[in-house]
Protein backbone atom coordinates (compact mmCIF):
# COMPACT_ATOMS: atom_id res chain seq x y z
CA UNK A 1 0.00 0.00 0.00
CA UNK A 2 1.44 3.38 -0.67
CA UNK A 3 0.76 6.68 1.65
CA UNK A 4 1.12 9.99 0.59
CA UNK A 5 1.89 12.26 3.01
CA UNK A 6 1.51 16.20 1.84
CA UNK A 7 2.60 18.91 3.74
CA UNK A 8 2.40 16.52 7.25
CA UNK A 9 -1.40 15.23 6.19
CA UNK A 10 -1.93 11.73 5.07
CA UNK A 11 -3.38 11.97 1.71
CA UNK A 12 -6.18 8.90 0.20
CA UNK A 13 -4.93 7.37 -3.37
CA UNK A 14 -8.01 9.23 -4.65
CA UNK A 15 -6.54 12.32 -2.43
CA UNK A 16 -2.98 12.68 -4.26
CA UNK A 17 -4.93 11.99 -7.56
CA UNK A 18 -6.79 15.20 -6.90
CA UNK A 19 -4.38 17.27 -6.26
CA UNK A 20 -2.04 16.47 -8.74
CA UNK A 21 -4.96 16.87 -11.15
CA UNK A 22 -5.95 20.58 -9.77
CA UNK A 23 -2.53 21.14 -10.49
CA UNK A 24 -2.15 20.18 -14.25
CA UNK A 25 -0.75 16.80 -13.76
CA UNK A 26 -2.70 13.60 -14.87
CA UNK A 27 -1.41 9.92 -15.23
CA UNK A 28 -3.37 7.70 -18.11
CA UNK A 29 -2.55 4.32 -19.34
CA UNK A 30 1.08 4.50 -19.75
CA UNK A 31 1.89 6.64 -16.96
CA UNK A 32 0.52 6.59 -12.92
CA UNK A 33 -0.22 10.24 -11.33
CA UNK A 34 2.78 9.35 -9.44
CA UNK A 35 5.04 8.50 -12.55
CA UNK A 36 3.97 11.37 -14.38
CA UNK A 37 4.57 13.61 -11.34
CA UNK A 38 7.79 12.80 -10.88
CA UNK A 39 8.63 12.99 -14.44
CA UNK A 40 7.12 16.34 -15.13
CA UNK A 41 9.16 17.23 -12.00
CA UNK A 42 12.30 16.28 -13.47
CA UNK A 43 11.39 17.93 -16.46
CA UNK A 44 11.52 21.46 -14.73
CA UNK A 45 7.26 22.35 -13.99
CA UNK A 46 7.29 24.50 -11.67
CA UNK A 47 4.02 22.80 -10.16
CA UNK A 48 5.20 19.52 -9.80
CA UNK A 49 8.80 20.45 -8.31
CA UNK A 50 6.58 22.06 -5.67
CA UNK A 51 4.70 19.30 -5.07
CA UNK A 52 7.55 17.03 -5.00
CA UNK A 53 9.31 19.21 -2.00
CA UNK A 54 6.21 18.56 0.27
CA UNK A 55 5.39 15.26 -0.59
CA UNK A 56 7.00 11.64 1.31
CA UNK A 57 6.01 8.25 -0.34
CA UNK A 58 5.83 5.70 1.82
CA UNK A 59 4.99 1.69 0.60
CA UNK A 60 3.99 -0.86 2.97
CA UNK A 61 2.35 -4.00 1.86
CA UNK A 62 -0.87 -4.32 2.72
CA UNK A 63 -2.55 -7.78 2.72
CA UNK A 64 -6.24 -6.28 2.87
CA UNK A 65 -5.93 -4.39 -0.15
CA UNK A 66 -3.62 -6.08 -2.94
CA UNK A 67 -2.14 -4.00 -5.12
CA UNK A 68 -4.32 -4.87 -8.51
CA UNK A 69 -8.20 -4.85 -8.79
CA UNK A 70 -9.12 -6.76 -11.51
CA UNK A 71 -6.52 -9.46 -10.72
CA UNK A 72 -7.87 -12.98 -10.87
CA UNK A 73 -5.18 -13.51 -8.02
CA UNK A 74 -7.59 -11.45 -5.52
CA UNK A 75 -10.24 -14.36 -4.23
CA UNK A 76 -12.79 -11.13 -4.52
CA UNK A 77 -13.85 -8.05 -6.11
CA UNK A 78 -15.37 -5.07 -4.51
CA UNK A 79 -17.18 -2.42 -6.36
CA UNK A 80 -18.14 0.27 -4.17
CA UNK A 81 -21.04 2.51 -6.20
CA UNK A 82 -22.35 6.29 -4.80
CA UNK A 83 -25.45 7.49 -4.99
CA UNK A 84 -24.24 10.59 -6.87
CA UNK A 85 -21.19 11.20 -8.87
CA UNK A 86 -18.07 12.29 -7.23
CA UNK A 87 -15.43 14.53 -9.07
CA UNK A 88 -12.45 13.29 -10.15
CA UNK A 89 -13.37 9.29 -9.46
CA UNK A 90 -16.86 8.99 -11.08
CA UNK A 91 -20.16 7.36 -9.63
CA UNK A 92 -18.00 4.04 -8.96
CA UNK A 93 -14.98 2.89 -7.50
CA UNK A 94 -13.43 -0.60 -6.68
CA UNK A 95 -10.63 -2.97 -5.15
CA UNK A 96 -9.32 -6.33 -4.53
CA UNK A 97 -9.54 -8.11 -1.49
CA UNK A 98 -8.22 -11.76 -0.43
CA UNK A 99 -11.24 -12.27 1.94
CA UNK A 100 -14.61 -11.52 2.87
CA UNK A 101 -13.90 -10.69 6.57
CA UNK A 102 -13.19 -6.98 6.66
CA UNK A 103 -14.56 -5.27 3.82
CA UNK A 104 -17.20 -3.25 4.81
CA UNK A 105 -15.03 -1.83 7.58
CA UNK A 106 -12.38 -1.28 4.50
CA UNK A 107 -15.54 0.51 2.77
CA UNK A 108 -16.16 2.41 5.79
CA UNK A 109 -12.74 3.52 6.38
CA UNK A 110 -11.75 4.60 2.98
CA UNK A 111 -14.41 4.52 0.32
CA UNK A 112 -17.51 6.61 1.49
CA UNK A 113 -16.41 10.01 0.80
CA UNK A 114 -19.08 12.22 2.75
CA UNK A 115 -21.88 9.96 0.93
CA UNK A 116 -24.81 9.07 3.21
CA UNK A 117 -24.81 5.18 1.28
CA UNK A 118 -23.12 3.41 -0.46
CA UNK A 119 -24.14 0.24 -2.40
CA UNK A 120 -21.10 -2.22 -2.51
CA UNK A 121 -21.19 -5.58 -4.73
CA UNK A 122 -18.58 -8.15 -4.23
CA UNK A 123 -17.53 -10.74 -6.94
CA UNK A 124 -15.80 -14.15 -6.03
CA UNK A 125 -13.30 -15.37 -8.59
CA UNK A 126 -14.41 -19.47 -8.41
CA UNK A 127 -11.72 -20.58 -9.93
CA UNK A 128 -7.74 -20.91 -8.79
CA UNK A 129 -4.97 -19.07 -10.24
CA UNK A 130 -3.99 -18.11 -13.44
CA UNK A 131 -7.69 -19.03 -14.66
CA UNK A 132 -10.88 -17.16 -13.32
CA UNK A 133 -14.55 -16.88 -13.32
CA UNK A 134 -16.48 -14.22 -11.56
CA UNK A 135 -19.76 -14.92 -9.57
CA UNK A 136 -22.00 -12.47 -7.41
CA UNK A 137 -20.64 -13.23 -4.22
CA UNK A 138 -22.51 -10.55 -1.45
CA UNK A 139 -24.39 -6.65 -2.42
CA UNK A 140 -25.05 -4.69 0.47
CA UNK A 141 -25.35 -1.26 2.02
CA UNK A 142 -22.85 0.57 4.06
CA UNK A 143 -23.51 3.36 5.81
CA UNK A 144 -21.44 5.65 8.09
CA UNK A 145 -20.15 4.51 11.10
Amino acid sequence: MTHYIYKGEELTHIGFIDLCKRNGIQGGPKWSTYDRLVDMAEKGNERAVNIMKDLEVKKTPNPERPITFLSPRNRYRVTVYFPKPIKGIGSCIGFGSMTLDNIEQIVRRDYMYNQPVVRVFVLENMKKYPEFEWRKAAAFDVTPA
